[in-house]
């Protein structure tokens, strides 16, 4: 339910022009038109940055009423690149979905933005929906996220942000438990969050 396609997989010239780094990506695209995966998948790191764009929601849920759902795995070394959302289960129903960030410590893997000159807010980020993720199996482990959040000064900003759950929580890691108080999120370890445009968890 996801694809790729490679562009360069190495610098070359071609008529004495350079390739440019930008160019050499994978872009991803999702088969249904939402964003949703509905089926486990896996990123694997072979040397190029993925690329998911155009302000596009990318989210992680089964079917309504499967009480295991689907599950998104990054795997060292990868480099994700994106300007919308990174969503972890459904937003409405039951959908249940999960994500692995299962970085190491020598090759970590990397969600940051598409641009060329990255800021603060270039995308929305990572929104852990309550009640739709299992926190013994989701986890974050030896992860950089960069350049994600909105402006919690802005009123627009803020009501868009898919991950909104009140005026002040706009961080670049969105995890809601239902609101009992008590965090039963998932394990997130060895995590770097930088150039946030608000709060970073």
């Amino acid at each position: 339910e996801i694809a790729g396609s490679k562009s360069f997989a190495s610098a070359f010239t071609f008529t004495g022009a350079s390739i440019p780094s930008a160019a050499k990506h994978v872009n991803l695209l999702t088969a249904a038109a939402d964003g949703m995966l509905s089926s486990d998948t896996d990123l694997v790191d072979f040397g190029l940055p993925y690329v998911y764009r155009n302000k596009l929601i990318l989210q992680i849920a089964g079917a309504q009423d499967d009480p295991v759902g689907s599950t998104l795995t990054i795997h060292e070394g990868v480099t994700l690149q994106m300007d919308g959302a990174l969503v972890i289960g459904g937003t409405s129903g039951t959908a249940m979905g999960n994500l692995i960030i299962a970085g190491t410590a020598a090759k970590p893997v990397v969600l940051t933005s598409t641009q060329d000159t990255p800021a603060s807010g270039d995308w929305e980020g990572l929104y852990f929906v309550g009640g739709q993720y299992d926190p013994a199996k989701s986890k974050i482990a030896n992860a950089q996220i960069s350049y994600a959040g909105v402006s919690a000064s802005d009123p627009l900003q803020v009501n868009y942000h898919v991950g909104r759950c009140d005026d002040f929580i706009v961080g670049a890691i969105m995890i809601d438990n239902g609101g009992d108080g008590l965090y039963d999120g998932p394990s997130i370890s060895n995590l770097e969050v930088s150039h946030s445009l608000s709060d970073g968890i």
